[in-house]
């Protein structure tokens, strides 16, 4: 494999020209670059980036921490963030933790030794997160959370604006003529009260009460949960008439109890999820509010790479994009 001495040798230059021809760090003449770079291409020479970053302190390397890629949630944010740092000529190390403290700190040792030159993160607000933003922090590595936990606020943070996420929702059914509107979400979960929070402001809006009898919580943004959940509402004698659920993965197992209760949808109970990211695959189409996620990414990614390169300054600053209601064939007028 042809080496960077290689390639200096058959231009006829030094080390430290064919160093600056790659990665511009001093003029070169027209003339010496097109030379070298006819080399590079004849000879077939890569740079190691790896030991470029080492040296120059730079690694052309951002991670990205996320709960799970399996969620339908997050690869769509993903690929947000990617487009960005190909677009800037960095790469992406992807950091699947599945909210484990012990694969966090193995990456946040590995983020260490890479020398990563930022770090976004997508994670529930567990102690082991703080205790990395911290650490990053301390060694000088630019950090960013993108629908992470909002309690981290000495770094830039791109978020959704979850109270209006459940205020669409609540208001889509209530505006339907829905006067019996339940939720189900999440226990000790900021989104969750955020998006329940907006939901209560819908239903005030349409001069409603929350009422406890319809509102279930559980362990956690699962189909799983939402099934659980859904038949407990579903087991009540007064049950509602149309449902919120927190996000669309937990709207579908709803689905399932409604199914499974012998009822259906949008007959016996309309429902709507929140995210966006199945709903738009079922048949009939599910309604649901959705978050942009790839705007996010993207949003969270520029402002990383800004404040890497000095474009950006001053203090910690909070992105907010707002969702949109998605109708579906989930929810059925009463009026």
């Amino acid at each position: 494999m042809p080496t960077i001495k290689d390639v200096a040798s058959e231009a006829g230059v030094s080390i430290a020209t064919v160093s600056a021809v790659i990665n511009g760090t001093r003029p070169v003449s027209d003339a010496t670059r097109r030379r070298v770079e006819a080399v590079i291409q004849r000879l077939g020479y890569q740079p190691n980036r790896m030991a470029q970053g080492l040296k120059q302190g730079k690694s052309r390397i951002i991670a990205y921490i996320l709960p799970s890629v399996t969620n339908p949630f997050f690869p769509s944010m993903l690929k947000g963030v990617e487009d960005i740092a190909y677009e800037a000529d960095y790469s992406v190390l992807v950091c699947n933790t599945e909210m484990e403290p012990r694969r966090i700190n193995r990456y946040s040792q590995l983020i260490r030794e890479m020398q990563i030159d930022g770090v976004i993160i997508t994670s529930p607000g567990l102690g082991v997160i703080h205790e990395l933003v911290g650490c990053l922090n301390q060694r000088g590595i630019t950090s960013i959370v993108l629908h992470g936990p909002r309690s981290i606020e000495s770094v830039d943070r791109v978020l959704v604006d979850d109270e209006e996420c459940g205020y669409l929702a609540s208001s889509y059914l209530a505006q339907e003529g829905h006067g019996k509107i339940g939720f189900i979400g999440v226990c000790g979960s900021t989104t969750s009260w955020l998006r329940y929070q907006g939901f209560v402001r819908g239903l005030h809006s349409f001069g409603l009460k929350a009422s406890e009898e319809y509102v279930c919580l559980g362990e956690g943004f699962s189909q799983q949960e939402g099934h659980r959940l859904g038949r407990i509402l579903l087991d009540n004698q007064a049950s509602p008439t149309g449902i919120v659920a927190a996000n669309d993965l937990m709207a579908i197992g709803l689905w399932e109890a409604v199914l499974e209760a012998g009822l259906h949808v949008p007959e016996d109970v309309s429902l709507i999820g929140i995210d966006n990211t199945l709903a738009a695959l079922l048949r009939p189409r599910m309604a649901s509010v959705r978050i942009p996620t790839y705007e996010m990414g993207r949003a969270a990614a520029k402002q990383l790479l800004a404040r890497i390169d000095g474009s950006a300054k001053g203090p910690p600053m909070t992105i907010c994009l707002q969702p949109e209601l998605v109708s579906g064939s989930t929810i059925t007028a009463l009026r």
